[in-house]
């Protein structure tokens, strides 16, 4: 089993990644349909969609959706969570091998999803996200900023839970430009630990850019989250720098 099967795969991926609070999630959500410009009747892919949170937010607001994604038990979790929401489809799929050709509005790729492979595979799912727009939508994706987590995420760390103890360790490969990380889950209880490590290739500006160029997309844009530690929006222009946690990309699919 890979280490994306193995921690992607069951109920400790919540204690691994958190859930962000409703005001956080909400303020994703407007910010997503801002940038995609999609609104009610709006077809949208969710790429990765994990357990479909922005998923079904975007649906609330009369989007059309499809979530995709390879792992079963994030996929059983995203129906349990959608079987009241009709305007969602979910589909078992390999975001690396999609098919889709020019049938979405826009495309979302929220979370992190590139850099668990190789950078052929994520060179082969951005070419995918594109052919699945139909010209001019919009596509937003969400990645590491690395400045930030060469200076803040690399160390050891540890939190504490009711019930657990959670230590973290994490390293940056210079030559292959990717973070090697390590947690382990440790019960209060007795039960032996559990381990999970990890491995995310790490992108800069000018490497996401030129792929998405590359593949068509046009008016790129890159957006950050510092300004909201200075009481200014979440996500903004402005905010992408290298306080930024994350680097986000928008751009428009053009006429070729």
């Amino acid at each position: 089993m890979s280490w994306v099967d193995r921690y992607f795969g069951g109920d400790d991926y919540v204690l691994l990644e958190g859930i962000p609070s409703q005001a956080i999630a909400e303020q994703c959500t407007d910010f997503m349909c801002e940038t995609l410009e999609v609104g009610p009747g709006s077809r949208v892919l969710d790429v990765g969609c994990g357990m479909g949170r922005y998923s079904i937010a975007l649906a609330k607001r009369g989007c059309l959706v499809t979530g995709i994604d390879s792992s079963p038990y994030m996929l059983a979790e995203c129906m349990r969570l959608a079987e009241c929401e009709p305007r969602f489809t979910i589909r078992e799929m390999d975001f690396h091998e999609t098919s889709f050709r020019d049938e979405f509005d826009a495309v979302l790729c929220w979370g992190n999803c590139l850099g668990y492979g190789s950078r052929e595979d994520d060179a082969e799912a951005v070419r995918g996200m594109v052919a699945a727009l139909v010209r001019g939508g919009r596509i937003l994706i969400d990645l590491h900023n690395l400045p930030w987590y060469r200076r803040n995420g690399v160390g050891q760390s540890w939190r504490e839970t009711d019930d657990y103890f959670m230590l973290s360790e994490m390293i940056f490969d210079e030559g292959a430009q990717k973070l090697v990380s390590r947690e382990i889950i440790v019960p209060k209880n007795g039960s032996p630990p559990r381990e999970y490590p990890a491995t995310y290739l790490q992108y800069k500006p000018s490497e996401i850019a030129d792929l998405l160029s590359s593949s068509g997309m046009i008016e790129l844009k890159f957006y950050g989250d510092a300004c909201a530690s200075a009481g200014g929006p979440l996500f903004c222009p402005e905010g992408y720098n290298e306080q930024s946690h994350m680097m986000i990309v928008g751009g428009t699919k053009g006429n070729r």
